[in-house]
């Protein structure tokens, strides 16, 4: 079974097209981050060393789920494709190996490995709340 290692996986803000290649897992991942929340009240403090606002996109599940998928949606183009985004140079038959990359990852991860995962997209979104809130106050 093709599957992603966690810890290649890196949100960075949204890759156009991973919505299509994530709409199978997008239920379970919104649901994990939503449990996730309800287990932990340090979410913050859990994170590496950097600069975090709790803001709307740290706040919202379906946010934090977007950052998760693009995320895992750039690791399976790594893996499948051996190159980059942007995906429209995946043929059709990649694509579908990219979709099924997503799939197994999502379906076979740990707890641990869940949590990790959940915590990089919060990271994701917590940074860009950062500079929003902040940063851009500077420009």
């Amino acid at each position: 079974m093709n599957t992603i290692k966690i810890e290649n996986v890196k949100c960075n803000g949204l890759t156009g097209g991973y919505g299509n290649a994530t709409l199978s897992v997008r239920g379970i991942i919104q649901t994990a981050i939503s449990v996730f929340r309800m287990r932990h009240d340090d979410i913050l403090e859990m994170m590496p060393h950097g600069n975090y606002y709790p803001g709307p996109r740290f706040k919202d599940d379906e946010r934090v789920t977007d950052r998760i998928c693009s995320g895992l949606y750039e690791a399976a183009i790594q893996q499948v494709t051996n190159t980059s985004w942007p995906a429209h140079n995946a043929s059709p038959e990649q694509f579908v190996e990219i979709v099924k990359v997503i799939e197994n990852t999502v379906n076979s991860i740990s707890g641990k490995e869940m949590d990790a995962l959940i915590l990089e997209g919060m990271r994701d979104c917590a940074e860009a709340d950062h500079w929003y809130q902040f940063e851009k106050q500077w420009d």
